[in-house]
């Protein structure tokens, strides 16, 4: 199972996964994910 990273902006932990985007709660900050952390279709 892939670890889902800390927010950039803020260092949450309660990040998640929204499509092709990380998403945090505790700040809004939402940004891509890295080419090489797709999932293996």
């Amino acid at each position: 199972m892939e670890k889902i990273p800390n927010c950039e902006k803020c260092g949450s932990e309660f990040t998640y996964e929204n499509g092709t985007l990380y998403i945090c709660p505790e700040c809004g900050h939402e940004w891509v994910k890295a080419p090489n952390s797709q999932e293996s279709q």
